[in-house]
Parts: structure tokens; sequence; C-alpha cells
């Protein structure tokens, strides 16, 4: 094929495959992940403060001299523009699309003919840290491609306006992240050297020291500004550490697997996504082979072009060093540190491979399996993801029932460790002051302007229902307005004590998540009737509250009253309805017990109507729901009793309930 053609094919197959790329994010409103969730709520705490918002100004403040800071900031800023949910989705498009096309501008950088192997940077697109919700990492990878591409471009000319541009782009990765800035410099002092190789070899004699300046000592003084920044902060940051550790380091028999599986590559199943980076491994090492055997007479005469690609292979081997030396996670730097170095280890590994002469079968055969691997891994990850939305949007739904600028404690009983932050969702469209914010606690573009509210820092990690020392906190007694609870097994044993302390101050409000959480309210909003003091009532217009279950009640009472309240005379069965909700659990009712959720209208001590909902509860609490239409027409003096009837008189808990009256046109 000749090399117009080629390049053609290669253009629009690139094309192709950057669009399909996308594809995922047309099958899901949000991207759940772990940090992900906290960047959402820390951009729209960035958006509250520049608009002065002073609830949230309380307890956070700015923070722009820090790494991290470039995803961050842009996500802030289109929180200006978009809602949370599509403000995230054009973030992680941007990196989706920037990754691809600086990986080709630096293949290009080594090269001038066509090749297909461009397209290897698709399957590692979405890796294991994109997909877990670095995005700042993933930036940086954007960046340290398209700046060494840029070098290694610019550098023969090494005209001032290129220098300098080199410069602002090392300063923007040393503000986008700390560990790309380090694999940019392990990298460009690596091809830096190899170029001075290369310009030695050449024997220049005359003004040999002024000439080395002139090419190489302008670049060292124009990237000093990021390096000094990124030195500052790493001081800065050791100096504030507190508290000791261990480093922990995976065995030589874990690495070599990484290895053999592509670990990047294998995101929510082990079992499941390993066969396919198995192929991606196998079809990696067949072109490195063949790469060293295939070699034709043109690319044996042009040995000065091959020098820099040498130094790119020494590079990405010594890149290969640190991932065998380095532990997995050290004290003061955090974890996956064999992640962040495998995965630009594969990325400069393709890039050197696209800049080698191999067979086409094999390229082509190679390519087949890498797209095959690439759709079946996202036949994986697409359902968990769908999954995992839902779970994220019923978290955005919740946070919106709490009024603006209340402090929240949350409690994430869950144990899906991708779900550590996620009840930060409930921040992502309502500023509220959420007691858990690990881009705050880590030093990111926020932080607590209270370091009291810093809990995950002061009670060890993710906020637990077995720490029942929280409501003994003074800051705590203080300052929360509610606490939500999710995912948590209210048969732990830990539960009742949790439950006994938290329901000194808060009673049960509602039940969120389809009954997966729980929304507790502190006391001092004690609803009164169908309004409470401060908290909106949870009902939407042209409605209102029957009744609000205020605090859990427990017995083995017959008959359980939840409401009793006149009807509205005149309205016809059409024009009014109600709902109810209760939330019940249960330690010694047996399959063959029941509980009726009932609704009655009485007149005069007549029973009018009537009608029951039948259910069988268990240890975990369950959310009963059940909607009644009155008859044909409401008469003066009709009265709707609704209450739990329990004809075994076996012990239940009802831990939360409302009714609402809806009325029509």
């Amino acid at each position: 094929m000749k090399n117009k053609d080629l390049s053609r094919l290669e253009m629009v197959l690139f094309i192709i495959l950057c669009l399909g790329n996308l594809i995922p994010l047309l099958f899901i409103r949000w991207f759940p992940s772990m940090d992900g969730p906290a960047h959402i709520y820390s951009a729209n705490i960035v958006k509250e403060i520049l608009k002065g918002n002073m609830d949230i100004r309380e307890f956070f403040s700015l923070s722009l001299l820090v790494p991290n800071l470039t995803g961050s900031l842009l996500l802030s800023l289109l929180h200006f523009v978009f809602p949370a949910w599509l403000a995230e989705k054009v973030l992680i498009a941007t990196i989706v699309i920037l990754l691809p096309l600086s990986f080709r501008y630096f293949v290009y950088s080594f090269r001038k003919k066509p090749t297909l192997l461009t397209l290897t940077i698709f399957p590692f697109i979405w890796h294991f840290l994109f997909m877990i919700g670095f995005y700042n990492y993933s930036l940086g990878l954007s960046i340290v491609l398209f700046t060494l591409g840029y070098y290694i471009r610019t550098r023969e000319k090494g005209a001032i306006k290129d220098v300098v541009l080199l410069g602002c782009l090392t300063l923007l990765l040393a503000f986008t992240h700390i560990f790309a800035f380090v694999v940019f410099g392990i990298i460009w002092l690596v091809l830096l050297l190899g170029d001075l190789a290369g310009f030695l070899r050449k024997d220049r004699r005359e003004g040999l020291l002024s000439e080395l300046m002139r090419r190489y000592g302008r670049y060292l003084i124009v990237v000093l500004p990021g390096v000094l920044f990124v030195i500052s902060y790493l001081i800065g940051m050791k100096e504030g550490q507190v508290g000791g550790g261990t480093n922990r380091y995976l065995s030589a028999g874990e690495h070599f697997r990484w290895l053999l599986i592509t670990r990047p590559l294998i995101i929510y199943y082990l079992e499941k996504e390993s066969f396919y980076g198995m192929i991606i491994a196998a079809i990696l090492a067949i072109w490195i082979v063949a790469s060293f055997f295939y070699r034709s007479k043109k690319d044996r005469e042009k040995k000065n072009k091959t020098v820099l690609r040498n130094f790119l292979l020494g590079g990405t081997l010594l890149i290969l060093f640190f991932y065998f030396v380095l532990p997995d996670f050290k004290v003061g730097a955090g974890g996956h540190l064999s992640l962040r170095l495998l995965i630009p280890f594969y990325l400069f590994l393709l890039a050197w491979l696209s800049t080698r002469k191999l067979p086409v079968w094999l390229k082509a055969s190679g390519l087949t399996g890498f797209l095959f691997s690439t759709v079946m891994l996202w036949n994986v990850h697409l359902p968990e993801l769908r999954k995992m939305s839902l779970e994220a949007e019923s978290l955005v739904e919740a946070g919106k029932k709490i009024p603006a600028g209340m402090v929240v404690l949350p409690v994430n009983a869950g144990n899906n460790w991708l779900q550590e932050h996620f009840l930060n969702y409930t921040g992502a469209e309502n500023p509220l002051i959420i007691l858990d914010n690990t881009v705050a606690s880590g030093g990111g573009i926020i932080r607590w302007a209270n370091p009291l509210a810093n809990l995950p820092g002061r009670f060890g990690g993710k906020l637990m229902f077995e720490d029942t020392a929280l409501f003994s906190d003074p800051f705590v007694n203080r300052q929360v307005d509610a606490v939500i609870v999710w995912k948590a097994d209210q048969g732990d044993h830990n539960w009742p004590s949790f439950a006994r302390q938290m329901l000194g101050e808060y009673f049960a409000y509602d039940t969120i998540c389809g009954g997966y959480g729980w929304l507790y309210v502190n006391k001092k909003y004690k609803p009164n009737d169908s309004v409470l003091l401060k908290w909106k009532t949870p009902v939407p217009p042209r409605s209102s509250a029957l009744f609000i279950l205020d605090q859990p009640r427990t017995g083995n009472d017959e008959f359980f009253e939840l409401a009793k309240k006149p009807l509205l005379p005149g309205y016809k069965k059409e024009l009014v309805w109600y709902r109810f909700e209760v939330s019940i659990r249960s330690d010694s009712l047996t399959p063959a017990d029941s509980v009726y959720l009932t609704c009655m209208i009485e007149n005069k001590g007549k029973v009018i109507d009537y009608d029951a909902l039948a259910f069988q509860t268990d240890t975990m609490a369950r959310t009963y729901r059940m909607e009644y239409h009155p008859p044909l027409k409401t008469s003066k003096d009709d009265i709707l009793k609704m209450y739990l009837w329990n004809p075994a008189h076996k012990n239940l808990s009802i831990l939360s309930g409302r009714g609402v009256m809806y009325t029509g046109k």
C-alpha cells in the first residue's frame, strides 16, 4: 500500500475509533468511579465559593497553588455552563479525545511515514486509574505525550518561542499532576541524553561548550519553575504529614503477573477480564520479538535516525525498572504507584513499537486482537457502569431533598470499594456541606477552612456506623443538620449502639435510594404537623404531608397508628389520592406471618371504605409503598385512618415513614 493511501486509511480509522470511544458515555447519565463523586462535589463547592456563598465559605476555602489543579479547575468552570452530570462528561470526553491525539502526535514526532500502530492506544484510554476517577493523572498523561512530542519536533531549531512554550507546558503539567510530571522528567532527560549523544557524534569541537549551552541550557532554565513548584509542594506536604505508616510492595510474582494480564486494563472482575488482557500482552510480546528480527536493508542504512528511538526504549525500560523496585503504596504519596508507572510504560512501549518495522500481516492481526479485546472488555464494564450510574442518580435526588447550606454527616456502610466517596453525589447539584471530602482532605483545589470538619482525617478514613464516637464529637453535635446512612446492615451487631447514640439527637426523616439508605434530621428541625421549622417539606406542589414519622417505633402491638386526618369533602376519587411509605424490619416474623399496611375511611364511627397491602418483612430494612384512592366522592366528617396491622403480635421496628395527600386540578 502506498504511503498516501496508508496515511488516509490510518487517519480515517483513527477518527472512527476516537469517536467510537465516546459511545459508552451515551449509555449512562453519571460516570461512576471511586474519586469521581468527590471531584464533582468539589467542583460544585468551587463554583459556590466563586459565587460568594457564605455557608460554603464557612467550611471550605480555595487553594490554587497545588498540583491536581488543572482538571479540577476545568470541571469547576464547566459547572457554570452545564449541569453536574454533563460537566463531568465533557471533562471525560476531553480526556478520551486528548490522549489518543497526543499519542499520535508523539509517535509522528519520531517518524514521517504513516503507521497503523497509532491505533494501539485505544485499549489503554480507559485504563484502571481513569476508570476509578484519576482525572488529573489521565489528563497529565496527555500533556506528557504532547510536550515530549513538541520537544522532539522543535529541538533542532531551538527558537525562543518554542523553548518558552515548552516551559509553559511543563508548568501546566506540574499543576496537573506531580506523578505525570515525574514521568515526563524521566523520559525527557533520557531523550535529552540521546539528543546530546547524537550531537556529540558530529564531532563539533570548536565552540562546543557555547553550543551546548545554547542548545540545552535554555531548556533546563524553562523547566525550572515547574521543578521548583513540585519540590516546594513535596517539602510542604512532608512537613505537614503526621503519623507514620508502612510502605507496601508487590511481590515479584505479582509484578510479572500484572504484565502477563496487562493489569491497567482490568477494572472490575479479574477473572472475566484477565483473558482479554492476556491477548494484548501476547500480541505485544510477539511484536517486540519480531521488531528485533524484521529489518530491511534501508532501515540498517539509517542508523543516525534510530538514536532517539533507542533512547526512547531506554526511557521505557527505566520506567519498568522503577515499577519493579518502588512500593505500590508509599506513605505520604498514596497508593497505586505500580499502576501509575505501568500505564506510561505501556504508552511509551507502544510508541516505540510504532517506530519499528513490522510485517503488514502481523500488524493487522495484532490490531484485530487489540480491538477485539477492547470491545469485549467494554462488554464487561458497561453493565457495571450503568448499574452504579442509577445508584449515583438516586443519591443526587436524595441530596435535593436537603435544603442548601445544610451540614451533612455521610455514613457509608457499603462494601463496594469503588463507592467509597459515593455519598458526595448528594452534593453534586445542591450546595451542601458534606463532611467527607477527599479533595479537601488531600490538599486539592479546596481545603477545610475549619480543620474540625475534616472528620475522615480525625476518625481515620471512611465514616462507618461502627464509629459510635461520631455522635460524642462536639463538632458533630454542634454543626451537623442531617445524617445519611447508606447501605447499612441494620442486623449488624454494631447497629443498635450506633442507632441509640444517633437517635438521641436525630429523627428518621425519609428513606432514600430505593430503600438502600436513610435520612435522619437533627431534632432542632422537628416537624410540626405538615411543616418543618426550617426543613423544607419533601412533597411536590399541590400536595400536603399527612404525617412524617419523627422517630423509629418498636413494639409488638397489633395496631400501629400512623395517621388520622379529616378528609376534604366534595373531592372526586380521581382528584384526590394518598400515598404512604414505611420502612420496616423485624427479627421475629416468620415467613408465615404477614403485616398489613391499612387505609380506611370512617364517618361517625362507621367504616365507609377499606384497603390494605399485605407483606412479609425480614431482618433487613425494606420500604413498602401503597397508593389509596377514596370512594367516588368524599363527604363531610370523613376521617382517613392509616395504620399497620400486626395480627401475629410479633416485634416490629418502623424506621421511617410518611404519608402524602395529592390533589388534582
